[in-house]
């Protein structure tokens, strides 16, 4: 799924108020450990769509883009690359600029779980939990999709990352580990409504058994809880795609805000 089609989809879902930046911006990069955690560009787009009253001057909507693991170096090379030491970026045109610490409870460099319970739960957390303060924290703050969903907000989370990674995820559950995609895949499918409206991005191996594709490789005890998510969502009131031209076609449609929607187009 690119990022282009991503940005087609938010800017025509009917009733949805929202502005882009031109195709044209630059994409920051970000540093990648590997394909599964951070892919080059890795936009997380957070979008909470207003269905309630439109009067002017109250507010429609808000979108969270999160750019995982740019750093101000990043920012200033994509700067200096596409429009020279003299340019500003459009995130730089924006009127408000602030600082924040990112060390984690647990570590004084932050994992991408960490930072995302921060920016989702407001509280710091260990590396490696998503959602919580630390793997024995009793109860979690609410995300902010719990805020939204309070004030009669749609909610969206939208990301070219695995929908179970741990920046996605912070927001949409509570979990320990953040390796454990598949109870991650699991527990979001219980947060169906209550949490969250539209959910897009990979990792469709955690929702469906993709054991018959050769490049998935599921470890002891994984395949199990999949399956078990994947008959969950049989009976589950979600529109589920795995097909981006499919996903397109619903919405075009008209199909959009009928129910709740599971999009996962990529295995990881």
């Amino acid at each position: 799924m690119m990022r282009k089609e991503i940005g087609q989809f938010l800017t025509g879902f009917p009733r949805w108020k929202i502005s882009l930046r031109p195709a044209t911006s630059p994409v920051l990069p970000t540093h990648a450990k590997s394909r599964r955690y951070f892919r080059l560009a890795l936009l997380i787009w957070v979008l909470i769509g207003a269905f309630a009253a439109k009067t002017e001057g109250k507010l429609d909507g808000i979108v969270l883009v999160i750019a995982d693991g740019t750093s101000l170096e990043l920012i200033t090379a994509a700067r200096a690359y596409s429009l020279g030491a003299e340019g500003r970026l459009a995130l730089e045109e924006f009127p408000h600029t602030a600082f924040v610490r990112t060390y984690s409870s647990s570590d004084i460099v932050t994992d991408s779980g960490a930072a995302a319970t921060a920016m989702a739960r407001g509280i710091k957390a260990d590396n490696r939990v998503i959602g919580m303060a630390h793997p024995g924290a009793p109860s979690s703050p609410p995300s902010i999709l719990d805020l939204a969903k309070k004030a009669n907000w749609s909610t969206c989370l939208v990301t070219d990352d695995s929908v179970t990674g741990a920046t996605p995820a912070a927001f949409l559950v509570e979990h320990l580990n953040r390796n454990q995609h598949e109870v991650i895949a699991f527990k979001i499918m219980d947060q169906v409504t209550t949490r969250w409206d539209i959910v897009l991005g990979g990792g469709a191996k955690w929702f469906f058994d993709r054991v018959e594709d050769p490049t998935v490789i599921y470890k002891a005890g994984e395949r199990n809880i999949v399956q078990q998510t994947q008959e969950k969502l049989t009976y589950l009131p979600v529109a589920v795609f795995q097909n981006w031209a499919d996903f397109q076609n619903y919405t075009e449609e008209g199909g959009g805000a009928a129910r709740p929607i599971l999009g996962v187009f990529y295995a990881d």
